[in-house]
């Protein structure tokens, strides 16, 4: 049977002759916005258009023996059929057919538009809003560290950071709405840092996305999408609570007034702290955080106008131990404070043949860090104003960037666009007490549908950078589709990173640390190639199993790292090494009944970085089933990720020496019951089951330990969920 079918019945005899098309789903359901595009039988448009919102679409007579007619819409199969007779008939009926499997996921990151990910050229992974709660998880590093695909560094103090197939966090852009997260001098950003509360979907780019996405994209793309539409007006509360005392609180305010449509977002997030010894300090620091976001959003014609502010601030505490007489009774505490706020706006406007995006963003970052002496007996607290504890970096930037989309040619696609952005960084740490680096960058993008199974993408980038001579960027990419069972894609794209202002310019020299930054640094250069493979062997009805298998090779051209400097206690960053990195990353998955899903993940990659050293072989296995009984709206959720041994070299006082990380586990279990009634869903879990805290760390550097703290341990949570 065919999947899709076309229907032509005459109804009536009309003495106007007027003909429409009618679109519906598989339950009857008018469908709107469908795509429709009729040709004659040479090939020649004759329409090209959208149904509206009944699933309409009215046409003109058609004085053709022979029409094909195409439609398409996000989420469903291309319907194609070729309709002979056509005066006699008045009413076409097209009935398109759902994608039953995970492909059907819209994805915009690094797109012309909006598509489905079966359509969608480039490899891109997404994570619903659904999984993200599935998961309870509050923060990016949470959700991530439970992917196959990312290695996620702790530091109870510095917080956590990402990589991806070997690829550092200064080489993977994080976006929020396809804007950079702005205010990382190091390039780097605490990822646990960006709450997940008002997040509707993340969407994950495997390779470089330097053509669309600039400098620090060489390694991939992490974007988070917040709510873009308000269906109805409502109100929702989320509370959090863990057993060693970590809470966090969230109320979710959505308002829709016709064309307008309002959001308000707020949380709090509070740690006291942990520590399995019983001194004042504590091995994971006390931690606040407070956020909240607000959104405006309103139509106006084609035009979409969204207006969005973001703020956090967060304080974490090192406490310090008791100091040894004549001063027992006091001690010293450290206050790091990170204060951000975001301002942004964008404005879309989208017609059947073309579309225009902008948006321009001004962020600003406070870092702050304050030393007390704390009298222990009554808790006051008197500032030090020690210069080499009291420190206080302001980073402020402009980002801005326009798009136009030249759309429904009749194999064509274009993307031209222009994209600025200005880093500013002041404060005591940096060695003229202010520098400055921005970017202009023109990109282009040209998509050809070569034919039904095969689609190019060209892409090229030309920008300027006010310190180095940043290099034009090309990237290619072919998407091609065999049948709705097997696509395959390639791609290869050349990155560049800047150094960063901390590379560059940054002086953090106290009793603990010694780090100068290095003006004569060389800009880093990569050539990238991916390939993948998604094949689903089975998929009746709703169930299906699909495999998916990407390689990837990368060629990274004077990689950043930091080196002892000779004859000295010091660091600085250098030129190191040219490197490479090979990946393979597999994920199977299947729903095997109508209320199990189980997803299977395996990532092992290999790194090069000096002629002198052995490579360095990394992998993960991940296991996720999920179950939910839709009659009693009962769920469970079991994650598993696994990290074997891993052996590596690296230089030690001059020496070269092999260093072993112990293999290690991690599993999360929770359940989640959703009642109706109450409109409330309650979620109660364990996270880390095995009860691991500690591995032997790969150490090196100023931070070099024997031991690593990888978790505060095993926990209990529950969360309850309730809309108004």
């Amino acid at each position: 049977m065919r999947p899709l079918f076309l229907v032509a019945l005459l109804l009536c005899v009309s003495k106007s002759n007027a003909q429409v098309i009618e679109c519906f789903d598989s339950k009857n359901t008018a469908l709107s916005k469908v795509h429709i595009k009729i040709l004659s039988s040479e090939g020649r448009i004759l329409l090209n258009d959208f149904t509206n919102k009944k699933g309409i679409l009215d046409l003109l007579e058609l004085n053709y023996d022979t029409l094909v007619i195409k439609a398409t819409h996000i989420g469903y199969m291309d319907y194609l059929d070729t309709v002979s007779n056509t005066n006699s008939v008045d009413t076409f009926k097209i009935q398109l057919e759902e994608f039953a499997f995970p492909l059907n996921e819209v994805v915009i990151t690094a797109q012309i538009e909006a598509l489905s990910q079966r359509d969608a050229v480039n490899n891109i992974i997404s994570i619903s809003k659904n999984e993200i709660e599935e998961l309870n998880t509050l923060n990016l590093s949470e959700l991530l560290n439970q992917q196959a695909l990312f290695d996620i560094q702790f530091d109870p103090a510095l917080g956590s950071s990402v990589e991806m197939q070997g690829m550092s966090g200064n080489n993977i852009n994080i976006l929020v709405d396809g804007i950079p997260v702005i205010g990382r001098k190091g390039g780097l950003i605490d990822i646990s840092q960006l709450n997940l509360s008002n997040i509707e979907k993340i969407e994950i780019v495997r390779g470089p996305s330097s053509v669309s996405y600039g400098t620090n994209s060489t390694g991939g793309v992490i974007n988070l999408i917040t709510k873009r539409t308000i269906d109805k007006s409502q109100i929702i509360f989320s509370n959090y609570f863990e057993n060693i005392g970590l809470k966090q609180y969230n109320i979710d305010i959505n308002k829709k007034i016709k064309k307008q449509q309002f959001n308000v977002n707020i949380g709090y997030f509070d740690f006291d702290g942990l520590s399995d010894d019983t001194l004042r300090t504590k091995d994971w620091k006390p931690k606040r955080q407070a956020f909240g976001q607000i959104m405006w959003l309103s139509k106006i014609r084609n035009n979409n106008i969204r207006f969005k502010s973001y703020y956090f601030d967060e304080k974490l505490v090192e406490l310090g131990n008791e100091n040894f007489p004549p001063f027992d009774g006091t001690a010293f505490d450290n206050h790091y404070i990170t204060v951000r706020n975001t301002n942004d706006m964008s404005i879309d406007r989208k017609t059947k043949n073309y579309s225009i995006n902008t948006i321009v963003s001004q962020s600003a970052t406070k870092f702050k860090r304050v030393q007390y002496l704390v009298d222990l007996n009554s808790n006051e607290e008197e500032n030090t104003n020690d210069p080499d504890f009291n420190s206080k970096d302001l980073f402020s930037a402009w980002y801005l960037r326009t798009e136009y989309n030249r759309l429904n040619w009749d194999k064509l696609s274009l993307q031209a666009g222009i994209e600025s952005r200005s880093d500013l960084v002041s404060g005591s740490r940096i060695k003229s007490g202010k520098a400055i680096t921005y970017e202009f960058s023109f990109f282009s993008k040209t998509e050809l549908k070569i034919n039904q199974n095969i689609k190019s993408q060209i892409g090229i980038r030309v920008p300027y950078h006010s310190i180095y001579p940043a290099p034009i960027s090309p990237s290619f990419e072919m998407l091609y589709s065999r049948s709705s069972k097997l696509q395959y894609r390639a791609s290869y794209a050349r990155g560049f990173r800047a150094p960063t202002i901390k590379e560059l310019f940054m002086e953090f020299i106290d009793f603990n640390h010694n780090i100068v930054g290095n003006s004569e640094l060389e800009a880093e250069y990569s050539h990238a190639f991916n390939s993948s493979i998604v094949y689903t062997p089975y998929q009746k009805d709703t169930k299906y199993i699909q495999i998916d298998i990407q390689g990837s090779l990368q060629y990274l051209n004077n990689r950043i790292g930091l080196a002892q400097i000779e004859n000295t206690t010091g660091y600085t960053y250098f030129n190191v090494s040219n490197a490479k990195y090979y990946g393979l990353n597999t994920t199977i998955d299947s729903k095997v009944s109508n209320s199990s899903k189980i997803r299977l993940g395996w990532n092992i990659y290999k790194t090069e970085l000096n002629e002198s050293l052995d490579p360095t072989r990394f992998q993960n296995i991940s296991f996720l089933y999920k179950y939910f009984n839709s009659e009693h709206k009962f769920g469970v959720n079991i994650n598993l990720k696994y990290t074997p041994e891993i052996t590596s070299q690296r230089y030690q006082d001059n020496e070269l020496v092999s260093v072993k990380q112990e293999p290690f586990e991690s599993i999360n279990l929770n359940f989640n019951k959703t009642f109706i009634k109450l409109n409330s869903t309650l979620s109660l879990g364990i996270k880390n089951l095995t009860n691991l805290k500690n591995i032997n760390s790969f150490g090196g550097g100023i931070h070099s330990s024997s031991e690593s703290i990888l978790s505060w341990g095993r926990t209990f949570f529950i969360n309850l969920k309730t809309t108004l």
